[in-house]
């Protein structure tokens, strides 16, 4: 092994501990599920909080441990924290300055906080204690998703699923690579949209739709779940004739974008965001950037969508796909359900079919399907929910574990399209897709589910309340 190899093996080597972790996880983690489903495990009621409370702890804790010392994906550090400054400095002007700048302006204002604690506390540029900083959103999100978790299905399970599902989230894999080690704000992201769609399942549409439209000021790709309130909002218009209800929603979504851009727009103009989302897009104008997915599984990692394939060019494929997915699939399902825990179904949907699909995906776009499946999960009780979650999150685990390795080794993320790894992963996604149709259509249309055999927590009073099949 020439220097060179040596010193590339020594930097990618900082995270080949996590597939002994994620072997470790998966193992473990089937274990406690049939372990408890047997009754061989219990929690006492009465312990439940402190159990809880430890759970949260020590992954707060072992992600506090390594965020620091894993250098993460250089480049969207390196944005972040430069992000960070220049938004402490100037917020208002930092879409005028001449650096690099592609996200909408939400999390920005996150950063600008991140950059005045360095500045008040004179941390190091580039120290690990910025970094920590940096990662830091992210890694609160993670605790917070899991408590989020704990809570929902406190009210339908038992106390020791409850914890469980818990820790299948704050523990996976998948989730600790992305905000822990990678250094990305996924995490933040899919809080928001946990947020928006417990607005939702609550009947709270205009609090729904603010979520979703900071969501979406946070990421782009919170157009992935745009069709979701369309569909909602056209039952409260058409169904349920709640024109008030529908009105408040579009006020809510309006004033909470105009709240979000307005400190950045009195020197853009008017339409300066669809400019910047954009050009965000057309950065990215390959059939699949490093997502393994049908693009990928086709051979086509890294080919730019323009390229033609039978017919048309993968870009126009993916926004056929795209089109089919949100407007022939999903409200297919949605309307046709008599439940309100389609919500759940409809957005996994939405998650994993646009991100097997769609042309210039991402590998960590498909990144919500994990507490979407646990959720789906915790509301409908199907077993195969559980299957779909663990599948995307060992899929998710590798397609970001190997962009990252490739990064920290030579400081290339990319992929080559002969990749077996790449390819093999690819299939399963298409599979995971194509299990999950079959799941909602037995769960709808059929109303055949494969139950889990968990009982409620009786000891939770406002789960005696709970419909399963609450009427829509």
């Amino acid at each position: 092994m020439n220097t060179t190899s040596h010193m590339e093996f020594i930097r990618s080597s900082g995270i080949s501990f996590m597939y002994f972790y994620a072997l470790v996880f998966f193992i473990v983690g089937l274990f406690l599920f049939m372990a408890i489903k047997k009754g061989a495990l219990k929690v006492h009621p009465d312990n439940t909080k402190v159990h809880l409370f430890a759970l949260l702890t020590i992954g707060f804790i072992l992600r506090l441990i390594l965020a620091p010392v894993i250098e993460g994906f250089s480049s969207d550090i390196s944005c972040f924290q430069s992000w960070a400054q220049h938004a402490a400095n100037d917020l208002p002007n930092i879409y005028n300055l001449d650096i690099f700048m592609d996200y909408p302006p939400f999390y920005l204002y996150i950063l600008a906080i991140i950059g005045k604690v360095v500045d008040i506390f004179n941390i190091d540029y580039g120290s690990s204690a910025h970094m920590l900083l940096i990662k830091l959103p992210s890694i609160i999100a993670d605790v917070v998703t899991a408590y989020i978790i704990f809570k929902l299905a406190y009210k339908e399970l038992k106390p020791e699923f409850s914890l469980l599902l818990s820790g299948l989230f704050l523990f996976n894999p998948a989730i600790l690579i992305n905000s822990t080690l990678w250094g990305q704000v996924d995490s933040f992201f899919m809080l928001m949209v946990i947020i928006f769609l417990m607005f939702i399942k609550a009947e709270k549409k205009p609090e729904a739709t603010a979520a979703l439209a900071a969501a979406t000021l946070m990421k782009p790709h919170g157009v992935f779940f745009i069709p979701i309130l369309i569909y909602e909002l056209c039952i409260e218009l058409f169904r349920r004739k709640n024109i008030k209800n529908f009105l408040m929603s579009v006020v809510y979504g309006l004033i909470t974008c105009i709240v979000i851009l307005l400190p950045f727009s009195f020197t853009q103009h008017p339409l300066w965001i669809f400019d910047l989302f954009l050009e965000t897009s057309e950065g990215y104008k390959h059939a699949s950037l490093n997502a393994f997915n049908f693009f990928a599984l086709l051979g086509q990692n890294l080919t730019k969508d323009t390229e033609t394939f039978f017919i048309f060019s993968y870009n126009i494929w993916g926004h056929i796909f795209f089109g089919i997915i949100c407007f022939v699939i999903t409200p297919f399902f949605y309307f046709k359900s008599k439940s309100s825990n389609v919500l759940y179904l409809a957005s996994l949907i939405q998650t994993i079919g646009i991100f097997v699909f769609w042309s210039r995906m991402h590998e960590r776009y498909m990144y919500p399907a994990v507490a979407l499946a646990l959720i789906a999960f915790i509301y409908i009780k199907d077993i195969r929910l559980m299957g779909i979650f663990a599948l995307s999150s060992l899929t998710i685990f590798v397609n970001c574990q190997i962009v990252l390795e490739r990064m920290m080794a030579i400081g290339n993320p990319h992929i080559p399209p002969d990749n077996t790894i790449l390819l093999i992963v690819s299939f399963l996604n298409v599979m995971l897709f194509a299990f999950l149709l079959w799941t909602s259509i037995d769960i709808v249309l059929r109303n055949k589910l494969i139950f889990a055999d968990l009982k409620f927590n009786k000891n939770n009073k406002s789960s005696k309340k709970i419909k399963r099949n609450k009427k829509r």
